[in-house]
């Protein structure tokens, strides 16, 4: 067990400054409005468990009777009681389904995280591909001047600079979108953040370099920190509790009080002993809960084997993606092929038409390549949620 915290360590220490936007993901998580439903709910439900395991309330009961020569009256002050024991099993099982809303509200503020990290992950992406246009768009705009002039001279035809022109056209137009597209972002990313606006900075051009850990240090993540898990296993113990809690429910209930009366002059006072024996409210109850406590068992057991699996399914993904994000930058992110291209135009060796095509396929590689990034650094979050 001690080499197995020592190896969670690790992860996490080599996790530490992951994620670029720590900063931002703190904020979110103080300001979001969902998380602070949930935590009221959390405690809510966490006071309604407590709640169960109060003694019932006491009874009061009072009688007048008018008669000759006098009238009489009587009052009696009980109170029920549950086997002793019952109260202390109740509040072990109560302290397990607490737990078990605390880590389900835990769940509640993971899913915010990462909801938040997907969303940077969408603004990085855009900012991405805003500069990668705003590059090609200074390029075409530098080259329509020039050739503007070429095109007065005779030098070249109106078809070439009409294709440079719609190039262009084209361009800017989805430049547009993606700026829109950004807008769209920044307000989700204001509204998670419970309103309040967040300002980007350069960090968000570029994604965090988190190396991919080996597969155990994600496996044993998820079994150290996954909330829905812990939630699990909190639940298969507060029905565990529970089959003792209805053991004992087969066991007397007690009442007792006190008692006092006065007809006349004439006055008596004594005590109230009363057993309640559970022969028919407490038939299959035990069964009952005992079938619930080996559902949560399998229950806890299904979803490590499954969570596991999806896991390790997510991790070899991540594998092949890795491998083909480094052959392909290689080739659709060189920056020397744009000054070959240049040269070529200039020298005469490429056409526009051709040079256009050139670019479009460079334009088309390189935004090809933002797609292979995006879908990394997505499945990266998602396998990540657990590392905190």
């Amino acid at each position: 067990m001690l080499r197995r915290c020592l190896w969670v360590s690790v992860c996490l220490l080599t996790a530490v400054g992951a994620f670029a936007h720590e900063d931002v993901v703190r904020q979110i998580l103080s300001n979001n409005i969902e998380l602070k439903s949930a935590q009221k709910s959390f405690d809510a439900e966490a006071q309604g468990v407590r709640a169960e395991n109060n003694w019932a309330d006491p009874e009061v009961e009072f009688s007048y009777t008018f008669g000759k020569p006098d009238d009489s009256f009587e009052i009696s002050v009980t109170e029920g009681l549950e086997w002793p024991g019952m109260y202390a099993a109740r509040k072990r099982m109560a302290k397990h389904q607490i737990s078990a809303y605390e880590y389900i509200y835990q769940a509640k503020m993971l899913e915010v995280k990462e909801n938040a990290l997907l969303i940077m992950a969408d603004l990085t992406d855009v900012n991405k591909r805003i500069n990668q246009l705003n590059f090609l768009i200074e390029k075409e705009h530098d080259l329509y001047k020039f050739y503007s002039s070429k095109e007065a001279e005779g030098e070249l035809t109106i078809i070439e600079l009409n294709s440079l022109r719609l190039d262009l056209f084209d361009a800017e137009a989805e430049l547009k979108d993606l700026l829109i597209r950004k807008n769209v972002l920044l307000e989700d990313l204001k509204a998670i953040n419970g309103g309040v606006g967040i300002v980007i900075d350069s960090s968000f051009n570029s994604y965090s370099q988190e190396n991919l850990q080996p597969l155990q240090c994600y496996i044993d993540s998820y079994k150290t920190n996954s909330p829905e898990y812990k939630a699990a296993v909190q639940k298969r113990y507060a029905d565990r509790q529970a089959v003792k809690v209805a053991t004992m429910g087969t066991f007397p209930n007690f009442a007792l009080g006190y008692k006092y009366s006065k007809e006349g002059s004439v006055s008596n006072h004594g005590l109230i002993v009363g057993v309640s024996i559970p022969l028919f409210s407490s038939r299959h109850k035990r069964k009952a809960a005992q079938r619930l406590h080996e559902a949560s068992e399998f229950a806890v057991a299904n979803q490590e084997l499954m969570e596991v699996a999806k896991i390790g399914a997510q991790y070899s993904s991540l594998l092949s993606m890795q491998d083909m994000i480094a052959e392909f930058r290689s080739i659709a992110d060189n920056d020397a092929i744009y000054r070959s291209l240049d040269r070529a135009l200039e020298t005469g060796q490429l056409s526009m038409r051709d040079y256009l095509i050139e670019m479009r396929q460079l334009k088309s590689a390189k935004m090809r390549l933002f797609d292979m990034e995006y879908n990394y650094q997505t499945a990266l979050i998602s396998i990540s949620k657990y590392i905190l």
